[in-house]
């Protein structure tokens, strides 16, 4: 969302920066008891913060796009 890069440090370091998180909500996948990788984006640990405290602000799931789209009008 933000374009954010982990700086070049070893590997394990360089993926604390990144949280998975779900495409869709987890309430849509009924009867489905697994992840698979294709239903999830890496987020940087701020915009994954972000992107859920807007959706517990707005009290609605926010698409990537969306929450992407919120942080550039902010940045204009």
């Amino acid at each position: 969302m933000c374009q954010f890069f982990a700086p070049p440090l070893e590997r394990p370091l360089r993926e604390s920066f990144f949280e998975a998180h779900h495409i869709r909500p987890l309430s849509d996948t009924k009867g489905i008891t697994s992840t698979r990788v294709a239903d999830l984006v890496l987020l940087c640990a701020g915009c994954h913060r972000f992107i859920h405290r807007l959706m517990a602000i707005t009290k609605r799931w926010i698409p990537i796009v969306e929450a992407r789209d919120h942080l550039r009008a902010v940045n204009e």
